[in-house]
């Protein structure tokens, strides 16, 4: 079935996909290889052969749609143990890859999917590469671990995004992508880098820089284990909500418009790290209340932001201790008051204990 002993070509690996996930689960299995290769394949025209040759027999995992027994189309289940090219391929109407496990890496490179996309569940034991693509539709990643690094750069998500429970331990690249939909959730999901990756830690972190996010978005209760998260450039049209949120790590949002409500209420600064919202632009509410701040952390900055509606800062169990750290509000702007609630801060000589703001007021009109 194939034109090497170690590739899978094209044709040959459309022809076992078409079999159905058990047959070629087994195929796979049995049979060593390099590489498969789904290279600009229009899985839209294969759509109505997929169903033909798998309906009858493929219902154990499969939905209902419209009162009838619809199987999951086309990948639900079936298992990649090697490296997977789906570089510009173009996917049709409930593209699923529900359960879905892939060893070896998969690349998605300017793939298009012109229905909805369901990763649910999937596993990607490799690399994952969705550069440069586009969904059309709703697309949902909820649920899916990511072992090594997730890149979507560039990708754009036209419709509602949803990674809830998604768990990245190689590191998360969204640089420049785009999410125009209602709502995208990271609600629950984990960014985790892997101890066993140290070497290469620069790279394990959560990068949303220039990121661009038109509806609603919701990280409440994800968990940010180790690595930074940096937001450089990042631009929230509506409400950002990271309330109950976990950082591991240094959180960087520099330049970041929040055209909305910005809410990190009950969400935990740990560690000896920094956490920097500069030169931010935060058009509706700013609300940091009820925070855990660990007093190892090392810098709680709001240097050159702008408050359009104030800013709460507040402790969840007062005080809010803040003696290993610079609270930083030099060139702050609000026509509203800047409330901070049983903050205890301790002054010292040299200037990383001293507490930055303007003398005359704790608000600037």
């Amino acid at each position: 079935m194939s034109d090497t002993p170690n590739d899978l070509t094209t044709r040959a690996a459309i022809d076992l996909w078409l079999q159905g996930p058990a047959k070629w689960n087994q195929w796979v299995k049995d049979h060593p290889l390099d590489v498969v290769y789904f290279t600009r394949v229009d899985f839209r025209q294969y759509q109505a052969q997929w169903l033909s040759n798998n309906a009858p027999k493929d219902f154990q995992h499969c939905p209902i749609k419209n009162g009838n027994i619809w199987p999951r189309f086309p990948f639900g289940h079936y298992h990649f143990p090697v490296l997977v090219e789906f570089t510009q391929a173009q996917f049709g109407d409930e593209a699923s890859f529900f359960s879905a496990t892939f060893d070896g890496g998969a690349i998605f490179r300017k793939a298009v999917f012109t229905g909805k996309a369901d990763f649910y569940n999937a596993k990607f034991i490799g690399e994952a590469d969705f550069g440069l693509a586009r969904w059309d539709a709703e697309v949902k990643f909820s649920g899916t671990q990511f072992d090594r690094l997730a890149s979507f750069g560039g990708a754009k998500f036209a419709a509602e995004a949803r990674f809830n429970q998604a768990r990245f331990i190689g590191g998360a690249n969204f640089e420049g992508a785009t999410f125009m939909g209602p709502v995208t959730t990271f609600s629950l999901a984990t960014f985790d880098p892997s101890p066993v990756d140290n070497a290469t830690a620069e790279m394990l972190e959560a990068n949303f820089n220039g990121v661009r996010f038109h509806g609603d978005v919701r990280f409440e209760r994800a968990t940010f284990n180790h690595g930074d998260v940096t937001f450089h450039w990042a631009e929230f049209e509506k409400g950002a909500d990271f309330q109950r949120g976990t950082f591991g790590g240094s959180a960087n949002f520099l330049h970041v418009t929040f055209g909305g409500r910005a809410v990190f209420s009950y969400a935990t600064f740990t560690k000896e790290n920094k956490y920097r919202f500069i030169d931010c632009d935060f058009q509706g509410q700013a609300l940091f209340s009820a925070l855990t701040v660990d007093e190892a952390v090392d810098a709680l900055s709001f240097e050159g932001s702008a408050f359009a509606r104030g800013l709460v800062l507040s402790a969840a169990k007062p005080p809010l201790r803040l003696t290993a750290c610079v609270l930083d509000l030099r060139r702050t702007a609000s026509p509203y008051p800047l409330t901070f609630e049983d903050l205890e801060i301790a002054y010292r000589d040299w200037p990383k204990w001293t507490l930055w703001w303007q003398r005359q007021s704790m608000w600037w009109w």
